[in-house]
């Protein structure tokens, strides 16, 4: 399939285009990526635009992703600590709440 030249000369700049170029490095043999304007010269340039404008993002953000991953991880740990107290001293209580009904009922029964 002929691309016309107008549709890649405007340049590669819907969302569907950016898309494209970073799902074609996992997917470069999608039906979708077979036509014309995926395969053009321009869209290939753009293409490789794209990706060193995703590892150049990535590369920048790496530290703060690092330190968000490390945060969320100990708060996770945190939160089912928190749980694991919780339900522990739900299950005491539940005994104690058992215990005393047993009592009451013992103290009813020799009245």
């Amino acid at each position: 399939m002929a691309v016309e030249p107008n549709i890649a000369a405007g340049g590669f700049r819907t969302p569907l285009e950016k898309d494209t170029a970073l799902l074609r490095q996992e997917y470069s043999n999608h039906p979708m990526l077979k036509n014309g304007l995926f395969n053009h010269p321009e869209f290939e340039q753009f293409t490789a635009a794209v990706i060193t404008a995703e590892k150049s993002l990535v590369a920048d953000w790496y530290p703060h992703l690092v330190a968000i991953e490390k945060t969320v991880s100990a708060f996770s740990d945190r939160l089912q600590t928190l749980a694991d107290v919780l339900q522990s001293g739900q299950a005491a209580a539940a005994a104690q709440i058992l215990e005393l009904t047993r009592e009451v009922k013992e103290l009813r029964g020799g009245l």
